[in-house]
């Protein structure tokens, strides 16, 4: 009886292991992520490029030499300024399309991608203006609903105060999702100890996911537009068999954006709370400062986008029923973050990223030093689709073992993370474009609930690699959602 308790404790530690680890990324994804989100990918337009007929345009690939050999056919131009936005040289795409403009002022499609560039310059009114003028034309009935909703777009975005409500619903499939060693061995008092209980082998197991989210932005200065920040998530994971691995977290943060003249500056202070299976068992309270800078490489090259962050927190841990020890972990927790993203190519974006951190604790075997890096790619597809890839890889070393696992207190403990995702996103009013389905005598993915609307797809690999059986382990991860955006 001894050994199957002790058993079943020395997992509960593995397991929240992992737990701490997702609840720490909890804090840290917060409003922070919307204030300092990279706008140059093309996707993030509020319209994307349409023909006269209300058509996607599929350009072909042109280069400034391509351009050279034709600087007069419009079509080649126009081709080339859609390239320039998509890997957001915006200024190389307006002076491009104000060319063409002299040449043909009456082609939709010119004017539309004109508009765009200007939006994303920041340029609201002349973006607005020419939007205007294509109204005064005559329209197909999608390409009028389009401008309108480009033209609602603008007008919020000139207000001074924004809201955002996000929602997602989903499910997760995860091949073990207590986090059970590869080789069902673990450690008590340095003794090896084969699992024979089934509840703490590797176990499946599916999980029904939801998430609520409030934004709100208000711009400020008369000089330079600064922006103050607050945001609060709700989430809540139920476990299908696994009860006492249900999660749920609130998060809240709040602070300002600065614009500093060519780099922004974002000043957050953040909360966070978790309960493990209707228990609460974490808290963290702290800050974080990251500053945003774009390297312009000339024209007719696509900036590049560097950022660099601090961040301070003290994480409070209280136990729960399956572990009497977790306060032990109760410490302050200091991350430095930095990175940078370029395009490979205009649909390509590829960011490099980097973290160091230092977790205090009660007890020596649970304070360590990280270090992390992450590889990021960004393919953007057609019609607002994109697929995201990720290698994330890093090092956690504790300053000492805990003698009940390993027997020995001054045995190191060495873990080495790494995942393998992709995630494939897709517009809901896309994928319903496909079908014949209709709504109030109009076309389902022209019905305005599913604007501003998700799918995504994702599948994961991880493997913690250990010194100690105990937390060496792996996981297999799929995941589905639906995610809709409301701004007012």
């Amino acid at each position: 009886m001894f050994i199957k308790k002790s058993a079943f404790f020395v997992m509960s530690l593995a397991l929240l292991s992992s737990t701490s680890a997702f609840a720490q990324q909890a804090i840290s994804d917060t409003a922070i992520d919307r204030a300092t989100q990279s706008s140059s990918s093309y996707e993030d337009s509020p319209l994307q490029v349409r023909g006269q007929k209300g058509d996607m345009i599929d350009c072909p690939s042109v280069s400034y030499a391509d351009l050279l050999s034709k600087p007069d056919n419009i079509d080649l131009n126009y081709c080339y300024a859609i390239s320039k936005i998509k890997s957001g040289d915006y200024k190389s795409a307006v002076s491009t399309l104000e060319r063409v403009l002299i040449l043909a002022p009456y082609r939709y499609d010119v004017r539309m991608a004109y508009a765009s560039a200007l939006y994303k310059l920041g340029a609201l009114n002349e973006s607005k203006l020419e939007l205007e003028k294509i109204k005064s034309r005559p329209l197909s009935d999608n390409s009028e609903r389009a401008v309108d909703s480009f033209i609602a777009k603008i007008d919020k975005k000139q207000t001074t105060t924004r809201h955002a409500v996000t929602l997602s619903v989903g499910a997760h499939y995860d091949s073990n999702r207590n986090a059970a060693p590869e080789n069902d061995t673990v450690l008590i008092s340095g003794n090896p100890l084969l699992l024979t209980d089934d509840q703490n082998k590797e176990d499946d197991d599916i999980g029904i996911i939801g998430s609520v989210r409030y934004d709100i932005e208000h711009d400020f200065g008369a000089l330079r537009q600064h922006t103050a920040l607050a945001s609060f998530t709700y989430y809540h994971d139920d476990q299908v068999t696994r009860d006492e691995l249900d999660l749920g977290s609130f998060s809240a943060s709040a602070g300002a954006k600065f614009d500093l003249g060519g780099a922004h500056l974002t000043a957050l202070i953040n909360h966070a709370n978790l309960q493990l299976s209707k228990q609460k068992f974490f808290n963290s309270t702290g800050g974080n400062l990251r500053l945003d800078k774009s390297l312009h490489r000339g024209a007719y090259k696509a900036p590049i986008k560097l950022w660099g962050s601090l961040g301070y927190a003290h994480d409070e841990y209280g136990n729960i029923s399956e572990n009497s020890t977790l306060r032990e972990r109760t410490g302050n927790r200091k991350e430095a973050k930095f990175g940078g993203s370029f395009f490979l190519a205009p649909k390509h974006n590829l960011t490099l990223e980097g973290a160091v951190t230092r977790k205090d604790a009660k007890v020596d075997f649970q304070a360590y030093h990280s270090y992390m890096g992450r590889i990021g790619h960004r393919w953007a597809l057609n019609n607002g689709q994109y697929l995201l890839s990720n290698l994330n890889y890093g090092r956690r070393n504790y300053d000492g073992s805990d003698a009940f696992v390993t027997g020995d207190a001054g045995r190191d403990r060495e873990e080495k993370p790494l995942s393998v995702n992709t995630n494939y996103i897709v517009p809901v009013a896309y994928a319903l474009s496909k079908t014949d389905w209709m709504i109030e005598d109009i076309k389902a993915y022209q019905h305005p609930v599913f604007q501003n609307m998700n799918m995504s797809f994702m599948a994961e690999y991880f493997n913690q690699n250990s010194d100690i059986s105990n937390y060496d382990y792996e996981n297999i991860k799929g995941q589905f959602l639906v995610t809709k955006r409301i701004e007012f």
